[in-house]
């Protein structure tokens, strides 16, 4: 064996080791994200409610 440092191979690796761990964190992330959605029947709960106005009088509510 050598102790001649191949600087391009090690870049190389250097940079596929950082590109598949950044893929890696980044599909981890999605079920992670994905929990902090709100679900169906929060988002029910948040809908707006319509009231009907106009059987209301002046000066009634």
């Amino acid at each position: 064996m050598t102790d001649d440092v191949d600087r391009n191979r090690r870049h190389f690796l250097t940079v596929a080791t950082l590109v598949t761990g950044g893929v890696g964190i980044g599909l981890a992330a999605i079920p992670f994200l994905a929990s902090l959605k709100p679900s169906a029947r929060a988002q029910a709960l948040g809908a707006p409610v319509e009231v009907p106005l106009g059987s209301l009088e002046p000066g009634e509510m």
